[in-house]
């Protein structure tokens, strides 16, 4: 598949399990589904998931090989918004603060950890509200003269940034 890059949102089937909330990875070359159903080849970067699966360069062939099936770009559509996403508008931008079936509890716009009510998706939509996907959700992390490449939520996570 092209057009594969690190931080994608991706839905897919691995060994026939529905897979539904997954980032894309790239370790050392090699493309892994971060996700927490199932263990696989680990790679140094989760992006704050429990398990990789790893998919090599992403073929359809790759997948195939790999036990992973109905591999989908999620994109930005609200129908797959969960915790954590940040929406806009255009005007307003808000965190996700929790989704129960069609109703997304969001925060306010200014103070992001705020509750400031629930809507729904169709209300949402309606709004023209879609998924916020950073460009490059990377940053270098230099650790004894060795670089590495690591997602913003696991340098935030361990505290070496804000």
């Amino acid at each position: 598949m092209e057009g594969l890059k690190a931080g994608l949102r991706v839905n897919c089937k691995i060994d026939g399990d529905l897979i539904l909330d997954a980032k894309l990875q790239e370790y050392k070359g090699s493309f892994y589904i971060c996700q927490n159903i199932h263990a696989g080849t680990e790679c140094m970067d989760k992006l704050g998931y429990k398990y990789s699966w790893k998919i090599d360069s992403g073929s359809d062939s790759d997948l195939s090989t790999k036990n992973v099936y109905e591999f989908r770009i999620v994109g930005n559509d609200m129908e797959y918004v969960q915790k954590g996403d940040v929406i806009t508008n255009g005007f307003y931008t808000k965190v996700v603060l929790g989704r129960v079936g069609d109703v997304v509890f969001v925060s306010n716009p200014v103070i992001h950890k705020q509750y400031d009510g629930t809507l729904s998706i169709y209300s949402l939509k309606n709004a023209d509200y879609t998924i916020d996907i950073p460009e490059d959700d990377m940053i270098d992390i230099v650790v004894d003269g060795v670089t590495k490449r690591i997602s913003k939520t696991s340098a935030k996570a361990l505290n070496l940034i804000d």
